[in-house]
């Protein structure tokens, strides 16, 4: 689901209205994102008691956003999206003006009301708009299930924003848990960071922490807190002191307060569900506010309520909270990077969008037995300029989660290139004395982001990403900030024929082309499978022949007129020495002799038969020929030799230059279905 709405043309917003005020202003029913359960959950079915209904059916007067849009209007429902729901109330809080770009505020229930309403939401290095209908689930029809306004029942915001959100990821169960720096980085697209606080050699100084909160909170970092589940039971479990395992929480506020010649540092924290308030020191009626004046309490903006938003000291958060997480929006935020000078503004930012492709690309952290398959990983060279001293390095490696429910342990490795080594896609047999790993991005993790800052010498580097297990599948987005001067580019093959070492003829072939060629002189693709079946039974002893799809690429990749459809005897003794070099080739990583080859080697085999290709044309290689299970039989890997070098002098043909090519829709029509 998520995809299609990346993918989709002519369906904005704008379109979809024009169509229904032309239809007489009908309203809205959105076909991607049907009223019924398969818009709920995963499988599709749901209880009889959910009824959808639109707002005007619920109140009398629904408006869209009731004068303002705050933090209070948020509170979470039924669905376990505390996560999301604390992250849109984090951004209502502290900056309205990122809030206005997710939640369009020109819409209401008013005069041009068709029941369609749009949000705007980051999906990996572009802005994507979500458009929905206003139909909501509701319990037998009178009161919304999910998220809602509880004080101002007649505003929808939070309700078709959290809905968009669903419409997004496929569902509203699939945004039933998750970690607020997502939702943050989602609606924001900044870059997260995580402080843990589960291990005592982990848990930052309360001190150094406030003045982190405070300096993020300065250049507008979104913050939130998580406290994880430690114990069986439901998906939230309250303690004693009023707060919640399993539980995601905004932080809103700081206060810095000084009486007695003590300081209190203070934290404003909101429960998304607008209700569930900590109960210790500084909560909303303990003894510690009696030493404020009600205009000090005011100042603060301290609300005695049970409405979900309370005060601790930074020490009693770090006591009692799993994690803090962060969004930035601008590198300078990272937190080390606070700490040291908040004047940095210029970076020069990287952005690649790749992939691990099983049997191509995705090879794991190189753990036994598959050490080798780790340098089949995606590779992204660094050069930082020699003529500075060095450079701030921020590396976000983002995963593109086409399911949510299922997870991912993602993290990189950064290697130093020693001076005058090769600029080349690294792999199992590079020289080690050219390595040097140089930096990590610590243990691989599920989450859909790993950020780290680095301090780098000038130099050459390579950022290798990969999954913790080989053979996992993602998208993935890699982020590179530096303050200094680099360059940054993946480390690829380029695809095309190598040099040729010549030819070698065979007199069987001259005699099984005179047998079936005869006075033609030239041959057709049924002769050329009749020349190479019998060839490979007489020379190699095998009894099964070339099929007549491969004898076709045979001949089309070696058809130097161009679209003949025949060759003569140089070309057919041409093809069976390049069949023999590739069956050596194929042989000597065909290792058990099973007659098939594990994909992830399909490169360096190809560099044995002289072609070198890029990963991205290695992904739609193994796509066709490889299969499911990643292995790739001898003519099937002929099939795929043929069409790439066919393919490849039909590119040159038309190239106007190195690396473009011009074709009308005859001259592409005309050229594939040749090839």
């Amino acid at each position: 689901m998520f995809y299609r709405y990346l993918e989709e043309e002519g369906r904005d917003y704008k379109t979809l209205r024009a169509e229904l005020e032309s239809r007489g202003g009908s309203l809205y029913e959105d076909p991607d994102f049907p009223a019924n359960a398969r818009s709920l959950y995963y499988k599709g079915t749901a209880s009889l008691d959910i009824v959808w209904r639109r707002p005007k059916e619920l109140v009398s007067n629904p408006v869209f956003i009731n004068e303002s849009a705050t933090h209070y209007d948020v509170q979470q429902g039924e669905l376990g999206d505390c996560w999301f729901l604390a992250g849109a109330a984090t951004i209502a809080a502290t900056n309205q003006r990122l809030l206005r770009r997710v939640v369009p505020f020109d819409q209401s229930f008013g005069r041009g009301y068709v029941g369609l309403f749009r949000f705007n939401f980051w999906t990996y290095d572009r802005w994507t708009e979500v458009t929905v209908d206003d139909r909501l689930p509701t319990y037998r029809g009178r009161n919304l299930i999910y998220g809602r306004n509880l004080d101002q029942p007649n505003e929808f915001w939070t309700a078709l924003l959290e809905k968009a959100y669903a419409k997004l990821y496929g569902c509203y169960e699939a945004i039933s848990g998750g970690r607020v720096h997502d939702a943050f980085v989602d609606m924001t697209g900044g870059i997260s960071e995580l402080i843990d606080m589960t291990e005592k050699d982990k848990k930052p100084n309360p001190d150094n922490l406030y003045t982190i909160l405070s300096r993020t909170f300065n250049m507008n970092s979104l913050i939130a807190g998580a406290i994880f589940k430690t114990r069986a039971g439901p998906r939230e479990i309250k303690l004693p002191n009023g707060l919640y395992e399993g539980h995601a929480y905004s932080i809103t506020k700081l206060a810095l307060i000084e009486r007695g010649g003590v300081k209190y540092k203070l934290v404003r924290i909101r429960n998304p569900w607008g209700k569930g308030e900590w109960n210790g020191a500084w909560s909303d009626r303990s003894s510690q506010w009696r030493m404020l004046s009600t205009e000090d309490k005011r100042k603060v903006g301290l609300v005695v309520d049970n409405e979900g938003e309370f005060w601790m000291t930074v020490h009693d958060m770090v006591a009692n909270f799993s994690e803090m997480e962060f969004t930035h929006l601008i590198p300078d935020a990272l937190t080390a990077e606070v700490a040291v000078d908040m004047k940095k503004k210029q970076w020069e930012t990287s952005i690649f969008k790749d992939a691990w492709v099983r049997g191509v690309s995705a090879g794991g952290c190189g753990n036994p037995p598959y050490q080798a398959l780790y340098w089949k990983n995606p590779q992204f060279r660094l050069h930082l300029d020699p003529d500075t001293n060095g450079s701030t390095v921020v590396v976000s490696l983002l995963e593109v989660q086409k399911d949510r429910s299922k997870k991912i342990n993602i993290g990189f490795d950064i290697y130093q290139l020693r001076p005058g080594a090769r600029e080349e896609p690294l792999r199992e047999n590079y020289e080690r004395s050219a390595l040097i790993l140089k930096k990590s991005s610590g243990l691989y993790s599920a989450y859909r982001e790993k950020t780290i800052r680095f301090e780098l010498d000038p130099g050459k580097y390579v950022i290798i990403p990969s999954t913790f297990k080989p053979y996992a599948e993602s998208e993935f987005l890699l982020r590179i900030f530096a303050e200094k001067k680099t360059d940054s580019v993946p480390l690829d093959s380029p695809t095309g024929p190598l040099e040729s070492d010549g030819e070698d003829p065979n007199d069987v072939v001259f005699k099984l082309f005179t047998r079936y060629v005869g006075n033609k002189g030239l041959a057709d693709p049924y002769d050329i499978r009749d020349i190479l079946s019998e060839a490979k039974k007489k020379l190699w002893g095998q009894s099964d022949g070339f099929s007549l799809e491969t004898c076709r690429s045979l001949l089309t990749s070696n058809d130097m007129k161009r679209k003949e459809g025949v060759v003569d005897l140089v070309t057919v003794k041409k093809i069976w020495d390049d069949l023999k070099v590739w069956k050596e080739a194929f042989r000597a990583f065909d290792r058990d002799k099973s007659g098939s080859i594990d994909t992830y080697e399909l490169n360096e085999v190809y560099k044995l038969i002289g072609l070198s290709v890029s990963r991205r044309v290695l992904k739609s290689i193994v796509r066709r020929y490889g299969g499911r299970v990643g292995r790739m039989e001898f003519e099937d890997f002929v099939l795929s030799s043929s069409r790439l070098v066919a393919m490849y002098r039909a590119f040159k043909f038309f190239a106007d230059s190195g690396s473009k090519a011009t074709l009308d829709a005859n001259e592409w029509l005309e050229t594939t279905m040749y090839q």
